[in-house]
């Protein structure tokens, strides 16, 4: 890895573990990477919003399968059978992310069709 780009790297994870992440300003206010930080560290996370599995961990029984069509394109690199599940705490939640996901989009072009296929599920308990 360029020399350059592992310093950045370890100036961010300083600034996000010492919680002076405001933009890409050091605490000195200085732009980029700098020596003022002292003994720089490394973090796995650093904002929860970069999470794989969320923080609250309660039940989610209410979800919304997002599937390719068989005949989309993509399904070549995907495969015809690839899907992908969000989950939600309730009902309510759940159905006004499905209608929000299966609107068309804001910019859209006269005539495109959506070729994901959404589908309201929930799990048993």
């Amino acid at each position: 890895m360029d020399g350059g780009v592992q310093q950045w790297q370890e100036h961010i994870a300083a600034l996000c573990a010492d919680g002076l992440a405001r933009g890409l300003r050091g605490a000195d206010g200085a732009f980029g990477p700098t020596r003022s930080q002292g003994n720089l560290t490394r973090m796995d996370v650093c904002h929860t919003h970069n999470l794989v599995k969320p923080l609250d961990g309660g039940p989610k029984p209410y979800g919304i399968r997002v599937a390719i069509r068989p005949t989309d394109t993509f399904a070549r690199v995907l495969g015809k059978d690839w899907q992908q599940h969000h989950w939600f705490a309730t009902r309510e939640e759940r159905d006004r992310a499905l209608a929000e996901m299966a609107s068309e989009h804001v910019y859209s072009r006269i005539g495109d069709k959506p070729t994901l296929l959404f589908e309201p599920v929930e799990q048993q308990a």
